[in-house]
């Protein structure tokens, strides 16, 4: 298919200059628009060739059944649950995802908050501010003896392996699709083994069917007592019910949730919800505003990603070269 000279490209989120700049190269007619509504895409979409998108802007089918001249959707990210991808192949949109790009900043936020546990930093700060003053009870946890368990061993799941293992952590990890473990990061384990096994449970999962409310009672029952979970993938995997449970029962010690079910607007909405409010209020959890993947390193490295990927793409498909 030869693209049509000005192709439009619309992108719905801040993106760094190289990706709006890199478009044009290409040849592309770039509308920038980061605050853009969902009412406003439907009003142009049928004009789109290409839309770039983060998080606030969804395409199940209904919305691509408008997108008559769409060739391609970008995602700076990972998540592509926001997008009927089927759908879209099957109409020859193409699909593009970066998460290469963000990846590594993942990575270091879930090891720092494993470290920050390790240490009772949390903790210790939290009692300290009541003027209370214990040292004995705030003993750390060496790399060397913590076992890290990381289910998902895709892009974000092998760059906290490398980080983790350079630290003398041990490193086990289970992928169910995934059979790459021959990077010398982590040992290849089973669900049971790992969970079984680790001082630290870190998920780096996409969201499906499948993985909807993952960490419930039956997974949280198999993890060893005083275990820390870590969650930087997708807040409902996470029953929040049977969490509490386990917290308010001493079985895990400690959880941080970058995501949660409810963000944005209807995070403070959502307070009105007793189990929602009172796991983030939890004195053994710590949150996030969803930033793991919000560093000023991975804001260009999205960008450069989706655009190496939309230039490929262009020059395979599109014949405009």
């Amino acid at each position: 298919m030869k693209q049509k000279v000005g192709a439009r490209v619309l992108v719905c989120d801040v993106v760094h200059d190289c990706l709006i700049k890199g478009l044009s190269g290409l040849g592309y007619e770039v509308d920038y628009q980061p605050n853009i509504t969902l009412s406003e895409v439907d009003e142009c979409i049928a004009n789109l060739f290409g839309i770039v998108i983060n998080s606030r802007i969804f395409l199940p089918k209904e919305r691509l059944e408008k997108a008559s001249s769409l060739r391609f959707v970008a995602r700076l990210g990972s998540g592509m649950e926001i997008v009927d991808v089927p759908y879209a192949t099957s109409c020859d949109i193409a699909c593009l995802s970066a998460p290469e790009g963000n990846a590594f900043s993942v990575a270091e936020q879930a090891l720092a908050a494993m470290l920050s546990w390790m240490n009772n930093m949390t903790a210790s700060d939290r009692l300290l501010r009541t003027g209370s003053w214990e040292r004995e009870r705030f003993r750390g946890r060496s790399c060397q003896d913590t076992q890290l368990g990381i289910i998902g061993y895709g892009h974000t799941g092998k760059a906290l392996a490398k980080r983790a293992k350079a630290l003398g952590v041990t490193v086990y990890a289970y992928d169910k699709y995934h059979q790459d473990f021959n990077d010398g990061f982590a040992l290849k384990s089973d669900l049971s083994q790992l969970l079984q096994m680790a001082h630290v449970v870190s998920i780096h999962l996409p969201l499906t069917d499948e993985t909807k409310y993952y960490v419930n009672d039956s997974f949280l029952s198999q993890l060893r007592p005083g275990t820390m979970l870590i969650n930087t993938s997708r807040g409902s995997m996470i029953q929040l019910e049977d969490t509490l449970k386990a917290l308010d029962e001493g079985h895990i010690d400690f959880v941080y949730c970058d995501v949660l079910p409810y963000e944005g607007d209807a995070f403070v909405q959502a307070f009105d919800d007793e189990n929602f409010r009172r796991f983030v209020q939890h004195p053994r959890v710590s949150v996030s505003p969803h930033v793991a993947g919000w560093s000023f390193a991975s804001h260009r490295k999205l960008s450069e990603v989706l655009l190496d990927k939309i230039q490929k793409l262009t020059q395979k498909n599109f014949n405009i070269f």
